[in-house]
């Protein structure tokens, strides 16, 4: 499924062999408080793909989960989407599961508008509004365009592009792992560390395939 929709993307794939739960060392005793080995094999399948990234000499690279499932064409989304915007981390699909989940995605989306707003405006040679302009988070939008929502990040980690540095300083954070992989991104989102954001409308889903996980987190 996931390669006959290859053909609709301009970009070259390589499929990386996920790692499976059975595969789960021994020395992740630690992460095994807090997470399921379910849970631990997504997040070390996806650095094994950041790994194999990193072996390229490409500045960024789209991640796909297997069940990712095409809802709107990506054709725009290209080297210069993430060079121009200088950004680490940008998620193209995202998950809306329950209707407050769209209500929080709808107000996110209103208040990014309305920072970008603040950002045209205080550096307009009409307005000239100083102290807006000195704010962070409507500095932190030049450059930004208009369908990247900022700092943002939604639960699932299905689809999403990173540069080699958001992939090689990864490596090295959530481990031992206490977080899901899409908890991960979106608590690195709200830090602010990196330069992250979203799609303001989801173009990759999931399909409904059966999920590899039954249980997510440890529970005494």
């Amino acid at each position: 499924m996931a390669e006959s929709q290859f053909e609709s993307m301009p970009f070259e794939f390589e499929r990386i062999d996920a790692v499976s739960k059975i595969e789960i060392s021994p020395k992740s005793e630690a992460s095994r408080k807090y997470i399921t080995d379910s849970v631990l094999a997504i997040w070390e399948s996806h650095k094994k793909a950041f790994r194999k990234f990193l072996d390229t000499e490409d500045e960024y690279a789209l991640i796909l989960e297997d069940d990712f499932r095409l809802i709107k064409k990506i054709k725009f989304l290209c080297e210069s989407w993430m060079a121009d915007q200088k950004l680490d981390f940008f998620q193209v699909g995202y998950l809306v599961t329950r209707n407050k989940e769209l209500l929080d995605i709808k107000y996110a989306n209103i208040a990014d508008l309305a920072l970008k707003s603040a950002h045209h405006i205080s550096n307009s040679e009409i307005f000239k509004v100083g102290t807006v302009a000195n704010k962070f988070r409507v500095k932190s939008q030049q450059g930004i365009r208009f369908k990247t929502v900022l700092d943002d990040i939604r639960p699932g980690a299905h689809a999403y592009v990173v540069s080699r540095k958001f992939a090689e300083e990864s490596l090295s954070l959530n481990d031992p792992a206490f977080l899901s992989t899409d908890l991960f991104f979106m608590s690195l989102g709200q830090m602010r560390t990196f330069r992250m954001g979203r799609i303001r409308i989801s173009r990759i889903g999931q399909s409904d395939s059966s999920s590899s996980v039954e249980k997510r987190f440890t529970t005494e």
